[in-house]
């Protein structure tokens, strides 16, 4: 019996002041390198990027949507 993986794309969209994280984090994705991660938390002002070393204020980051 063959078995099927529904590949479903994420979308994106930007941070605000009222967005929230769920119990199991949520997806975030850096503007300037594309890079996602996984957050648990919105209580920050910016975020350095791991992948691509830039200092990237809150408001510029790249939430899922869903």
């Amino acid at each position: 019996m063959a078995k099927y993986i529904k590949i479903v794309p994420i979308c994106y969209k930007p941070v605000t002041n009222r967005t929230r994280a769920r119990k199991n984090g949520k997806l975030i994705k850096c503007p300037k390198c594309q890079s996602v991660k996984t957050i648990y938390h919105f209580s920050w002002s910016g975020l350095t990027c791991p992948e691509c070393k830039e200092s990237i204020d809150k408001l510029d980051w790249l939430v899922e949507s869903n």
